[in-house]
């Protein structure tokens, strides 16, 4: 998704924190579906 834009981040042990800007055309849920896609690809 190239409209999302990763402000900022931490990484921990066994989690992260990302503060990210959404645009509003794009829902949340519908974004998180995406990340966890990705993620679970990993």
């Amino acid at each position: 998704m190239k409209q999302v834009k990763l402000i900022d981040g931490r990484v921990c042990i066994d989690h992260i924190h990302m503060y990210i800007a959404i645009p509003p055309k794009i829902s949340v849920s519908e974004f998180m579906s995406y990340l966890k896609g990705k993620s679970a690809l990993m």
